[in-house]
């Protein structure tokens, strides 16, 4: 019920009645309640309320903010040329002093105001003067977009310049907001085990239990009739505690015996008449867990012998593993490796490089924050975190990465191309997880 609520919430109420709603409730899998987590401490205090960050430029913001114009402009190429002759990649640049002088920066800080308020960014502090001395240093942002673009040819240019210093504004804002909230909430999180988390009455923690309690909505166009007899069916035989697999048309149910919740379900991108709440596997994370199983099947005997393996898919919305530092990241997967007394724990992101421009990538960058995190904040030595970027974007497709690179350096910043590397790229996630432990011993 508490899933059909929120189905209709963000629902409007008159597509709803042309669609069935069928819950599909999950089967728990839980092998082991000792797992780790990472979690706030009962005693973190409110950031809201006890912290008033003032807007500026903060050294410790290690990523860089990305505003890539080649795509906005490409609906405007009546009006402008987006590569000037000869130019093969992206170009990145900045703001020049002559295009900083035609912003209306009363606009800018009244347009900031706007988005602070909209994202309920209540405590933080903005003056235009912190706005105009932030744009006139260069350090903090990658703009791609062609030079030609920042010289004065009409006012229509000075538009266009208004819009890329209010974009760069509003994504410095979000990623300087998180990075306080990240830093002040730090020091009060926490490893608690899932035991610990389900006898809790911290509700603040407790939240984290529904990605263990999952009951799928599904709705569908009641022209689907064939479908709704087949997931009433299975309905009925989840709450029996019985699993099928089921494949039909752009809907997929599998299941994978190391997931903490059984069944998962993959949409086909497109699919018409047709959705699931919490959102479904898409076909990236679909493949990353076929190709998580055909490993475990092949190591069992191998690198899985004597240790256990344990996945969970993160949601977000407050109610998975976040982390706020610089990006607001809710990774895709959580992986716990068990050998012995010591618990491997893993974020997994599939997720494409389409958008990345370099390895100062919030996203890319987090697999050596995810080590800070382990050793400044949560120390515990029989704890290792890690963290991957598994790429479906090909290598070959990555042309405009402003870093020119070969493959060797993607995986020291933990990026693998599951396409590329289909067959090893599981394996060698978990090389370098293991290999932790060598590195660590040797460092003692």
């Amino acid at each position: 019920m508490r899933v059909f609520n929120e189905y209709i919430d963000e629902e409007d109420v008159s597509s709803v009645k042309k669609m069935e709603i069928i819950c599909l409730p999950t089967i728990e899998n839980l092998a082991r309640t000792d797992l780790k987590v990472i979690l706030p401490k009962r005693d973190m205090p409110d950031f809201k309320k006890e912290q008033k960050p003032v807007f500026g430029k903060y050294d410790k913001i290690k990523s860089k903010v990305s505003a890539d114009w080649y795509g906005r402009l490409d609906s405007k190429t009546s009006r402008y040329r987006l590569h000037a002759e000869g130019e093969e990649q992206l170009n990145c640049t900045h703001l020049k002093p002559v295009n900083r002088t035609f912003l209306d920066y009363d606009r800018l800080y009244l347009d900031l105001l706007h988005f602070k308020k909209q994202n309920a960014m209540y405590n933080l502090e903005i003056s235009r003067e912190s706005i105009q001395a932030l744009l006139a240093e260069i350090d903090w942002y990658d703009l791609f977009i062609p030079e030609h673009m920042l010289e004065f040819t009409g006012f229509d240019r000075v538009e266009v310049w208004q819009e890329i210093a209010g974009d760069l504004l509003k994504k410095y804002c979000q990623k300087f907001y998180r990075f306080k909230k990240d830093e002040f909430e730090g020091p009060y999180q926490e490893y608690r085990t899932i035991k610990e988390v389900m006898d809790d009455s911290d509700e603040r923690r407790k939240q984290f239990l529904q990605n263990l309690r999952v009951e799928y909505q599904a709705a569908i166009e009641k022209s689907r009739e064939q479908l709704i007899k087949d997931l009433q069916k299975i309905r009925e035989k989840l709450l029996k505690g019985e699993l099928q697999d089921y494949s039909f048309g752009d809907l997929e149910i599998f299941q994978f015996n190391h997931h903490l919740y059984q069944p998962l379900i993959h949409v086909h991108k497109g699919a018409v008449g047709l959705s699931i709440k919490p959102t479904s596997l898409n076909k990236h994370e679909k493949q990353f867990i076929m190709d998580l199983k055909a490993w475990c099947e092949k190591e069992a005997e191998g690198k899985l012998k004597g240790r256990e393996l344990y996945v969970l898919r993160n949601q977000s919305r407050g109610k998975g593993i976040s982390f706020f530092d610089e990006g607001n990241f809710y990774p895709d997967f959580i992986i716990w490796l068990i050998d012995g007394d010591r618990q491997y724990i893993t974020f997994a992101d599939p997720h494409g490089l389409q958008h990345a421009r370099s390895f100062s990538d919030s996203k890319v960058l987090f697999s050596k924050r995810i080590k800070e995190i382990e050793t400044e904040r949560l120390a515990d030595d029989t704890v290792i975190l890690n963290a991957f970027i598994l790429s479906p974007t090909l290598y070959s497709s990555i042309a405009h990465w402003n870093e020119k690179t070969d493959r060797k350096r993607f995986g020291e910043h933990h990026i693998l191309f599951m396409y590329d590397d289909a067959d090893t790229y599981i394996g060698r996630m978990f090389d370098v997880i293991t290999a932790d432990t060598v590195l660590r011993s040797a460092g003692s």
